[in-house]
């Protein structure tokens, strides 16, 4: 099954499992790490599928300064000298400068002792930061300047939220946030690729070789998308991705043709749905 992932980390994990074994077999058994950011140590630890979390505001403060923070319900707001992250327990991701950030397939904002955990990757990113792996530690060395947001102008932006959210809630509203992401992906796929058109509305409307998507033919790529649609639509125009690989989707118990089971590599089933390459 391949399902993409905050994965790159995980690399460092086969490493880092036998380093933690000869450093500490309590932390070998607790899935503690060590990590430094900036010099300065963060508490870490890495979950079952070694997915390397770290604690958000201890890491905010080694990477930006003093944080001013202040929580509402399992909602924290971490106010930083340059930039604002919000991020709720249970969430798939957190929310920064104007941007959603995934926290993967497996992962999400955790709360252990206290405080709020989330995945490395996704902050490592937000904060333009290298990631090394050494001896028996993680390290961690933010960029001086912060991330900058880069944009396709509103007025696209726009567009290409108005129409990904629809068809990802006509083609997924009963599935999960990792099914509507790759409902999302598998646009976004099409517009990379070259046997497709180069536009979000341009994929979902492409009748080149019959009509792509049935909710175009039904109509019902036209209704209001759910909430849980346009926010899997946000998080995958800011780069959420459960699978770079997938150009087509169907639900073999109510598929109108067999074509895309008989003629593509199947990659993973999530959900209701098979994905292809």
């Amino acid at each position: 099954m391949r399902l993409k992932s905050v994965g790159r980390l995980r690399l460092l994990l086969g490493a880092l499992a036998l380093c933690l074994g000869l450093c500490s077999p309590a932390a070998a058994a607790k899935g503690d790490l060590t990590v430094l950011v900036n010099r300065q140590t963060v508490s870490a630890w890495a979950d079952g599928d070694g997915l390397v979390y770290v604690e958000l505001e201890g890491f905010c403060q080694a990477a930006g300064g003093q944080a001013r923070v202040t929580e509402r319900g399992d909602a924290v707001t971490l106010e930083l000298p340059d930039r604002s992250i919000t991020a709720q327990v249970g969430q798939q991701y957190f929310f920064a400068d104007g941007r959603y950030y995934f926290c993967g397939v497996t992962g999400a904002v955790q709360s252990r002792y206290g405080k709020l955990y989330v995945p490395l990757e996704p902050l490592a990113e937000l904060f333009l930061a290298v990631v090394e792996e050494g001896d028996c530690k993680i390290t961690v060395q933010t960029a001086e300047q912060t991330q900058s947001l880069t944009s396709t102008g509103t007025q696209r932006q726009d567009e290409e939220l108005y129409w990904l959210s629809r068809i990802i809630s006509a083609e997924a509203r009963g599935e999960s946030l990792n099914g509507k992401i790759a409902v999302g992906n598998v646009v976004l796929n099409r517009v990379a690729s070259d046997l497709f058109p180069d536009t979000v509305y341009d994929v979902i409307f492409d009748t080149a070789y019959g009509v792509q998507f049935s909710p175009v033919a039904n109509g019902s790529v036209y209704d209001e998308p759910t909430e849980e649609s346009v926010l899997a639509a946000r998080l995958v125009l800011d780069g959420a991705e459960v699978t770079d690989e997938a150009l087509y989707f169907e639900n073999e118990a109510i598929a109108a043709s067999s074509w895309v089971s008989r003629n593509r590599e199947e990659l993973f089933v999530l959900g209701n749905h098979t994905f292809y390459a």
